[in-house]
């Protein structure tokens, strides 16, 4: 079963809040992957090309995940990726009817980069500290290909869209002095607008 973008971005979310990991800096995916529970080992070999998959063992509910040597020293940013991909996968349980992830289709591919993309660039800091692709890259240790790709996207981001509806709701709010209690129905209708809106700004 495919779930949803904003349910993805939620489980990432909610595994780093359990494991109170510090967002404002690179985020260890080693130390995460120990805190999950999940019985996953790794290992480097020749990949002959192929930066990484993950094979599932159902008997042992266990899984391995293999890394190309090439990314242990020349590409750490892209090794941390693909890391986090993997995990992805493990954690969308994707696994339900695969034992490897080189076979995954499209739909779960697609959806453990957005497991990466929330997981090793948190949105809400992000826009907190209203970060470009450079400082995005110096501060998450990940490529600027993935930074700039947070950029461009980070609109179309659930998360992004839920952060701004607030942003606007309290400014209105505080332009207004309106109590929250008392919203009339222009108020209320402004406000659905623009949360409808994906490219609106704060009023």
């Amino acid at each position: 079963m495919i779930i949803s973008e904003d349910e993805i971005r939620q489980i990432a979310v909610n595994l780093l809040k359990v494991h109170n990991i510090d967002t404002s800096s690179a985020i260890d995916i080693k130390e995460l992957i120990k805190l999950s529970g999940k019985k996953i080992s790794w290992m480097v070999a020749d990949l002959k090309g192929i930066n990484g998959f993950t094979c599932y063992n159902t008997n042992k509910d266990s899984y391995r995940m293999f890394f190309d040597e090439s990314l242990i020293n020349n590409c750490p940013a892209r090794l941390n990726f693909t890391m986090a991909h993997e995990f992805g996968h493990i954690m969308l349980n994707h696994f339900s009817d695969l034992d490897n992830s080189i076979l995954m289709h499209y739909e779960k591919e697609r959806a453990a980069n957005i497991f990466v993309d929330e997981l090793l660039m948190p949105t809400v800091q992000v826009m907190k500290y209203k970060l470009n692709a450079w400082e995005i890259s110096e501060t998450y240790n990940v490529s600027l290909t993935a930074a700039y790709n947070k950029i461009r996207y980070m609109k179309q981001n659930s998360l992004y869209k839920k952060e701004r509806a607030i942003a606007t709701a309290l400014n209105i709010i505080n332009r207004h002095h309106v109590p929250v209690y008392s919203f009339d129905f222009k108020l209320v209708e402004a406000l659905r607008d623009h949360w409808l809106d994906p490219d609106y700004s704060v009023l």
